[in-house]
């Protein structure tokens, strides 16, 4: 064997010795933050998922023929992470490299939680990927802190929606990316400062709480909620296509909130617009509400007026 041929044959052999040892010291970390483990060998084409568990590994999950079903996923990786995570993956098989990211995986009685995954391939002396392991380290603290810490910025501390900044900003954007198809309310607390001159600031208190959490609830999954100011909140919905809908949802907004809290009665008004087939901005909707809520709050309050039945409310009165 040439000088050359020996001196390759070295650098190989240091090479799939480094990187048995770097496997081997994840693993050793593994064990010792008791984190979960990630093994995947080719030759035999299996990956197998195991947790620390008095003091040893036990295998959570196994996964045969791991490449050859071009899934590459984990059956309890969160739905929406499974795309990212299947690439992460390809990557890892592709070229020794190693890999940070974080990802859900559904913990039996618990549901979703963070993890990171430190993934680590190593290949052959060719550059042949040979096997990957990778730690799983439980995030979920640090993600509920990162969700607080967004959540004291982005919401109203007294009654739990978005502050007006961000509401603004959230409405904008959804004004901008859908041509119709918006329904944009103003909701005024009526005689609120009576009610805190007569019953004090914890009963008004109490009350703008209560209606933060009725319109979030109102716009779950539908829309978004925010506190303008002081007695002013403001609901937009999405996907409201029909008169019919959009006067459905006032009334069921209007009904959840015509409520007693703690012996004090409170009445709202709602001033409404929708987008009505026009493609329209967020300021143009804040100002037709508000047009709509200053009419119902001026012509008897408690009541519900769309902007664009003004015009015949007032032939009519």
């Amino acid at each position: 064997m040439s000088v050359f041929n020996r001196k390759e044959t070295v650098v190989n052999t240091e090479i799939l010795e480094r990187g048995e040892l770097q496997l081997n010291l994840m693993k050793m970390m593994a064990e010792q933050s008791n984190d979960k483990f990630l093994e995947y060998y080719r030759e035999k084409d299996t990956i197998m998922l195991s947790e620390i568990k008095d003091g040893k590994f036990h295998v959570l999950e196994v996964v045969e023929n791991f490449i050859s079903k071009e899934d590459m996923v984990l059956e309890r990786i969160y739905e929406k992470d499974k795309e990212m995570y299947r690439k992460e993956i390809q990557m890892c098989l592709a070229t020794p490299k190693h890999s940070v990211f974080d990802v859900r995986y559904i913990v039996p009685n618990f549901g979703p939680r963070w993890y990171r995954m430190f993934l680590m391939s190593v290949g052959d002396a060719n550059g042949y990927v040979t096997k990957f392991v990778a730690r799983m380290v439980n995030i979920q603290v640090q993600k509920d802190a990162q969700e607080n810490m967004k959540n004291q910025a982005e919401r109203d501390s007294l009654s739990g929606v978005y502050n007006h900044a961000t509401y603004e900003k959230l409405c904008s954007e959804l004004a901008d990316k859908v041509d119709d198809g918006l329904l944009y309310m103003m909701v005024d607390i009526d005689n609120f400062k009576q009610i805190n001159d007569t019953c004090g600031h914890h009963a008004g208190d109490m009350i703008i709480q209560h209606v933060g959490m009725v319109l979030e609830n109102c716009v779950k999954g539908r829309g978004y909620a925010g506190r303008i100011g002081g007695d002013e909140f403001s609901v937009c919905f999405y996907d409201v296509f029909s008169k019919e809908e959009a006067v459905s949802l006032a009334v069921n907004v209007k009904g959840a909130l015509n409520q007693y809290i703690n012996t004090v009665p409170f009445t709202v008004s709602l001033g409404a617009t929708t987008s009505d087939g026009r493609r329209v901005t967020f300021q143009e909707l804040y100002f037709e509400a508000d047009e709509a809520v200053y009419f119902a709050k001026e012509n008897g309050k408690n009541q519900i007026v769309f902007r664009n039945e003004i015009q015949k409310l007032k032939k009519e009165r």
